[in-house]
C-alpha cells in the first residue's frame, strides 16, 4: 500500500496481511511474501475468474527470509529475501522477486551472490489454477470440482492448465525461462549455481486465455517499471490532475493522498470497449462496473475531476434499459446494477443485471452536478435523452404506488436493492424481516432530488415538463414527510414495507435523506440530533444499524457496521441541513479511524464503540481498496470547504466549516470548467480564491 510520504509503502498493509495489485480488470492477491496460496481470496483474477490459485516460491525446499516488500505502483510490487545458508556467518545470497499484473502476470526472479564462493540452490515454483468464479471465492464455496487438463511442454518451458471447451474455455499458460531442471504438472524446479559476485535470472510469464482470446501479460521480461499501457498512462495522468492539498491536519493530508492513489488504482475502461474511463467498485470482489457505486464515486470526485463523471455517465447511458426482461430485471429507462463476465453470470444469463432501485435517480443527479462543475454543454446535451428516459422510469414507478420500490423477494436476484443490498439488511426494530415491495427512505430522497435536477436540466427546452417534474417532486415530499416520519422517535423509518407499514428500525439511511433536501427544517433538525446519538454514532463513524435495534450486530455487513462513504454522505447532509457541528463530529471520527487502516479506508469496518478498544475493528471480507471508501475523503474536503458550484449561473460558493486543526487549508488546481483554482482558508477562517474564470462570482459568506 502506498505510504503517505513518498507514494510507496509496505506491501503488507492489506486486510489480513495481503498484497493486492491491480490493473484494469486483472488483479492479484498474495501473502506478504508474494506467494499465492490456496487460502481465502488469494489468486490471480481476470474477468471475474481466478486463473492462478497457487504460485509459491521455495528455495532449498523452504521459504526464503523476507527482508522487505513494497508496492511500487498499483500494478507492481517488489519482494526482497535473504536465502539462509549453512555454516557460520550471515548469508550473502539475496533474492529479488519483481511482479507485474496486467492482462496476466509477469514475474522476474533475480538471485545475487554477494559472497566470494559459488552457491548452489534449488528453486521451486508450485503452480495451480482452479478457475473459480469470484462469487465462489467470496462465498468460500469449493471450486475444486471443475475438471482441469494439464499439459507440459518442457522444450518450450510451458505448463498449461485448462478448463472447459469452446468459447467458454479458460486456460492458464505459465512459461518459465532460465532452463528449469524440471517442469511437471505441479510447477517447475531450477538447479542453480550462482558464481561469486554474480546474478542468476529467470522470468515467469502467466497468460490468461478465454476462448480463442489469448492475453499476453502487459509487462515482459526485464521491463520492471516500464508498463506503458494506455490505461496505466491514463490513470497516472488522472491522478496527476487532481488538486494538491496542503493542510495542518496531518491525518487528513495522508488520507487524501492515499484516497487519490486508491481511486487511480481502481480506474478501468468501460466494459463495452468504447474507451470511457470508469471505476471498478472494489478489490477483490467487485472489480467491475457497478451503477450505484460508480455514480456515487463520481459524485464525490466532481469538485476535483470531471473526466470520471463523464465516462461513467456515457458508459451507463449506453446500457440504459430499453425493454422489460424479468430475468435481468431490465425495464425501459433503468440504469444497470452491475456488469459481470465470469461463469456464474454466464450460467444465469446475467452479464448485465439491473437489480437496483437507486441507480436511476442517482444517474440524473450526477448529470446535473457534472454540468454545474463544468461538464461541457455538448456532453450534457448528449445525455439529455437518457435523463428523459430515466425520469420517465421514475415517474412511472412513483405513479404505480407513490414511491420507488423493489420487490423485496429472493427470486434469483437481489432480495434488497438499495445500497444496503445484503439479504437481511431491511428489518424492523424488533428484528423482523421486512417483506416487499419495499420503499427505502433514502431512495425517495434521491427521487425527489432527481426530479428537481431534471427540471433544471430540461427547463430551457421543455419548460412545461420542468413544471410537471417540480409538481411531482412537491407531491412526493409531502407524502414522504407524512408517511415515513416516526413521531415517537423524532426520526425517519428505514422503509415502508409491502403493506405500507413503517419499518421502524433506526438506521443510517436518514443521513442520505438529509443530503437530498426532501425534509422540512424541523424534521432535518431532529434527524441531525438523532444521527449523533450513542446507538448510531460509534465514535469512529456512523453505524448502518443502531445498537438499539434488536438485530444489531457490530460485525455484520449492514446491521451495525461502519461504512466510510455512508458516514461521509451523512456528514455532507448534516452540513447542508445547518448542523456543521454534527458534520465535524462525523468527519473527525472518520479521519481519526484512517491511521488504523494505514490511511486506506476499507469498504467497511465493525461497528464497535470507540471505547473500550480504543481502535476501530476490521471486518473479515471487506474490499480494500474500494472506490467510494477512497472517494470519501474528497467528499469530506468538499464538506469542510463548503464547496458548491453552478458554472452555468456563474457562481462558486466557498463556505468553510473546517476546524482549527485543519487550518491553514489550501487546494491548488481545483478544476472548474477550463479553469484551475487555488482555494485557501487561512488560520483566521478567511477565504481566498485565485484563478477563477472571468465573470465568476465567488460567495464566501
Amino acid at each position: 500500500m502506498p505510504d503517505p510520504g513518498d507514494g510507496q509503502g509496505p506491501a503488507t498493509a492489506g486486510p489480513g496481511g495481503t498484497v493486492s495489485l491491480v490493473e484494469g480488470s486483472t488483479f492479484a492477491i498474495s501473502d506478504p511474501r508474494g506467494d499465492i496460496l490456496p487460502v481465502g481470496a488469494h489468486g490471480l483474477f481476470h474477468g471475474d475468474t481466478r486463473f492462478l490459485s497457487r504460485l509459491q516460491l521455495t528455495v532449498d525446499a523452504g521459504p526464503p527470509e523476507l527482508l522487505s516488500a513494497r508496492t511500487v505502483d498499483p500494478y507492481s510490487a517488489r519482494f526482497i529475501f535473504r536465502i539462509p545458508r549453512p555454516g557460520p556467518g550471515e548469508s550473502p545470497v539475496v533474492l529479488v522477486r519483481n511482479r507485474f499484473v496486467g492482462d496476466g502476470l509477469h514475474e522476474d526472479l533475480d538471485v545475487t551472490n554477494h559472497g566470494p564462493e559459488p552457491v548452489g540452490l534449488r528453486i521451486g515454483l508450485a503452480v495451480d489454477a482452479d478457475f473459480a468464479d469470484v462469487f465462489e471465492v467470496k462465498s468460500l464455496r469449493a471450486a475444486g470440482v471443475r475438471e482441469v487438463h494439464r499439459r507440459v511442454l518442457p522444450a518450450e518451458g510451458l505448463l498449461e492448465i485448462a478448463h472447459g471447451s469452446g468459447p467458454g474455455r479458460r486456460a492458464t499458460e505459465v512459461r518459465f525461462t532460465g532452463r528449469p531442471a524440471e517442469i511437471t504438472e505441479e510447477g517447475a524446479r531450477f538447479a542453480v549455481v550462482v558464481p561469486p559476485r554474480s546474478t542468476w535470472h529467470t522470468c515467469i510469464e502467466v497468460c490468461v486465455n478465454v476462448g480463442p482470446v489469448r492475453c499476453l501479460p502487459a509487462c515482459r521480461c526485464d521491463a520492471f517499471g516500464t508498463l506503458s499501457r494506455p490505461l496505466a498512462r491514463r490513470a497516472a495522468a488522472w491522478r496527476a490532475r487532481l488538486p494538491a492539498l496542503r493542510t495542518a491536519w496531518d491525518e487528513l493530508q495522508h488520507l487524501y493522498r492515499q484516497g487519490c492513489e486508491d481511486l487511480a488504482a481502481l480506474l478501468m475502461e468501460d466494459p463495452d470497449g468504447q474507451g470511457d474511463l470508469v471505476v471498478a467498485a472494489g478489490l477483490p470482489w467487485f472489480m467491475t462496473l457497478f451503477g450505484r457505486d460508480a455514480i456515487l464515486t463520481a459524485l464525490m470526485t466532481l469538485p476535483f475531476d470531471r473526466e470520471l463523471a463523464g465516462g461513467v455517465l456515457r458508459a451507463l447511458a449506453r446500457h440504459q434499459g430499453r425493454r422489460t426482461d424479468p430475468a435481468t430485471e431490465e425495464t425501459p429507462g433503468k440504469i444497470l446494477h452491475e456488469v459481470r463476465s465470469g461463469e456464474v453470470a454466464e450460467r444465469l444469463g446475467r452479464r448485465i443485471y439491473y437489480g437496483t432501485v437507486d441507480a436511476t435517480p442517482l444517474f440524473v443527479i450526477l448529470v446535473a452536478e457534472a454540468r454545474r462543475w463544468g461538464l461541457p454543454e455538448e456532453e450534457v446535451r448528449g445525455l439529455l435523452p437518457n435523463v428523459r428516459r430515466a425520469v420517465d422510469r421514475i415517474r412511472e414507478d412513483l405513479g404505480a404506488g407513490g414511491y420507488l420500490t423493489y420487490p423485496g423477494r429472493a427470486d434469483g436476484g437481489l432480495r434488497n436493492q438499495g445500497w444496503k443490498d445484503s439479504w437481511d439488511a431491511v428489518r424492523f426494530a424488533d428484528g423482523t424481516l421486512a417483506e416487499g415491495p419495499i420503499a427505502l427512505c433514502e431512495v425517495q430522497g434521491y427521487a425527489y432530488r432527481a426530479l428537481l435536477e431534471a427540471a433544471e436540466l430540461l427547463e430551457a427546452t421543455e419548460p412545461s415538463t420542468a413544471d410537471q417534474l417540480r409538481a411531482t417532486a412537491r407531491e412526493l415530499a409531502a407524502r414522504f414527510r407524512r408517511d415515513f416520519w416516526l413521531e415517537a422517535e423524532g426520526y425517519l423509518a428505514l422503509a415502508l414495507d409491502g403493506q405500507g407499514r413503517r419499518v421502524d428500525a433506526i438506521a443510517s439511511n436518514a443521513g442520505h435523506v438529509l443530503w437530498t433536501g426532501i425534509l422540512e427544517p424541523e424534521q432535518e433538525a431532529a434527524v441531525a440530533r438523532r444521527l449523533l446519538s450513542d446507538d448510531l454514532f460509534s465514535g469512529w463513524g456512523l453505524r448502518t444499524f443502531a445498537a438499539s435495534n434488536r438485530a444489531f450486530n457490530p460485525v455484520s455487513y449492514h446491521l451495525g457496521s461502519v461504512w466510510p462513504h455512508d458516514t461521509a454522505i451523512a456528514a455532507a447532509g448534516l452540513a447542508r441541513a445547518g448542523s456543521p457541528e454534527g458534520a465535524l463530529a462525523l468527519i473527525r471520527a472518520l479521519v481519526g479511524a484512517a491511521p488504523h487502516f494505514g490511511y486506506r479506508l476499507p469498504e467497511l469496518f465493525s461497528g464497535f464503540a470507540r471505547e473500550p478498544f480504543g481502535f476501530p475493528v476490521g471486518y473479515p471480507t471487506t474490499s480494500s481498496p474500494q472506490a467510494w471508501a477512497a472517494a470519501s475523503v474528497l467528499l469530506i474536503l468538499r464538506t469542510l470547504l463548503g464547496l458548491d458550484a453552478d458554472l452555468p449561473a456563474g457562481v462558486l460558493r466557498v463556505r468553510p466549516i473546517a476546524p482549527a486543526e485543519a487550518l491553514p487549508l489550501a487546494l491548488e488546481g481545483l478544476s472548474l470548467g477550463r479553469s484551475r483554482l487555488r482555494i485557501v482558508v487561512g488560520r483566521d477562517g478567511g477565504v481566498s480564491v485565485r484563478g477563477a474564470p472571468r465573470g465568476l462570482r465567488v460567495v464566501s459568506t
